[in-house]
């Protein structure tokens, strides 16, 4: 019985929060208010589960087996429920493309040496079919999207990786005599271009047009954004709220899906817990 009371409550508890974006406790009127909105107003189930308080707040310590019909019942409506929610959403889930045969190397590898992917004949990494999958331009990102399906596909130039300039192929010893003012500057946490490239503030304004790009698509659409680690690791940290001067810690794999809900200019992170704090921990650490 306090099983069944206590999913019930904290479902209809969190959900309020995120329907609201406020850490708020929902009870009383607006609490049986958001359960019938939940149940599409079954009135008897509320009545039931309002019984089942009582008999909680009187300690009761024994209840019939078919108590656990009221928590079924309650949980099919609720995921109902949050299937209507989320065709109010964007779905969008951005991925790192495939390795390649450079990737081990250690090499700024940016927008300029563009390499094939490996073990291109893999199988498909899930059964879903996105609405939309939207690649870079770069050769690498758009043999990755063989590894799913989707009813279209675009390329954006804007979710290209990081332009590393003169850098672009070198492994971190052979940039640091050639360019070691760059390491300089790094050290004293100047956000300096790349010789002929680009810095991560010019990422940041191509991030940020690329979040503005994603207003043209319809709620309730699945997409997938198949770019780089670099451009990854700076759009999280818009969409996050981080220094920029830190979104470099970001820890990005190859084929790792990372979900966000869009609605209005509004993102919800749909990371599991584990990631979300890797992700948090960089920043505040």
């Amino acid at each position: 019985g306090e099983f069944v009371y206590h999913i019930i409550n904290f479902l209809v508890i969190n959900l309020n929060k995120f329907l609201n974006k406020k850490n708020i406790k929902v009870k009383g009127k607006q609490f049986d208010n958001l359960f019938l909105k939940i149940t599409k107003n079954n009135h008897r189930l509320l009545k039931n589960f309002k019984t089942l308080k009582e008999r909680k707040k009187n300690k009761d310590l024994v209840y019939d087996p078919n108590i656990l019909n009221l928590a079924s019942n309650f949980i099919k409506n609720f995921d109902n429920y949050l299937e209507k929610i989320k065709n109010e959403y964007l779905e969008i889930n951005f991925v790192r493309h495939a390795k390649t045969s450079l990737n081990n190397k250690k090499l700024f590898l940016g927008s300029r040496v563009d390499p094939k992917i490996v073990n291109i004949k893999r199988k498909k990494i899930n059964n879903i079919k996105y609405n939309y999958i939207i690649t870079s331009n770069l050769l690498r990102a758009k043999m990755t999207r063989s590894l799913f399906s989707a009813k279209k596909i675009l390329n954006n130039k804007l979710i290209n990786e990081i332009d590393y300039g003169k850098v672009d192929g070198l492994d971190i010893k052979e940039t640091k005599k050639k360019y070691p003012y760059l390491f300089k500057s790094w050290k004293k946490g100047i956000d300096v271009k790349f010789p002929l490239g680009e810095n991560a503030r010019d990422v940041k304004k191509r991030a940020e047009k690329f979040l503005y790009y994603l207003n043209n698509f319809k709620r309730g659409s699945k997409i997938l954004i198949i770019s780089h680690s670099f451009f990854l690791r700076v759009l999280f940290s818009l969409i996050l709220k981080m220094n920029l001067k830190k979104a470099y810690k970001i820890k990005i794999d190859h084929l790792k899906i990372f979900q966000f809900l869009k609605k209005g200019n509004n993102y919800i992170s749909n990371l599991n817990r584990v990631d979300y704090y890797k992700i948090l921990r960089k920043n505040h650490d």
